[in-house]
């Protein structure tokens, strides 16, 4: 159902550059995102807008964080269909949800950039787990529901990276 790859400081510390300094999307991808629940002037009913705030990345035009990408998932960049950072301060929560609403999607991975003091816990499949941000979770977000706990103290910034790779390309199983 999911699985945890460890993240470095090192490799995490490189992330989050490279997060820092991304650009927004553009042409196609900015138009295929602008329906995104969260995305721009779009209202989600799965968290509350004014405490968490999803910002796209470009999937074309962030050479050095798509390579970082490639290096460590092990999964050709062309496959990504989305990723953005989601920024929760305290309060904020993220419903159960399936990543498959306007996005192709078949592995999800969260990075978790910065951990809440307190709150924020993974949901997945009705199961709540604390994730630190040495570990990666991957997941098939299109299959499996998925959420965030109320954030009770401190801010938590995660990235999160959908891919969609034709079930023939699969090189893998995720447990």
């Amino acid at each position: 159902m999911y699985q945890l790859k460890p993240i470095t400081d090192e490799q995490l510390n490189s992330l989050n550059e490279l997060v820092i300094n991304a650009a927004p999307p553009i042409g196609d991808h900015l138009e295929k995102i602008k329906s995104a629940p969260g995305i721009g002037n779009n209202t989600s009913g799965r968290f509350d807008n004014t405490l968490l705030t999803l910002v796209p990345l470009g999937t074309t035009n962030n050479i050095k964080l798509l390579d970082w990408l490639e290096e460590y998932t092990e999964i050709e960049s062309k496959y990504i269909t989305n990723l953005h950072l989601n920024y929760m301060n305290k309060g904020a929560y993220f419903k159960p949800h399936y990543d498959n609403y306007h996005i192709d999607v078949s592995e999800t991975f969260t990075f978790l950039l910065k951990e809440p003091e307190a709150g924020g816990k993974f949901i997945l499949d009705g199961r709540s787990m604390r994730i630190d941000k040495n570990n990666t979770v991957i997941f098939n977000g299109g299959k499996y529901l998925h959420g965030v706990t109320k954030i009770k103290k401190g801010t938590r910034k995660s990235l999160i990276v959908f891919y969609y790779i034709p079930s023939e390309k699969k090189s893998r199983d995720i447990i």
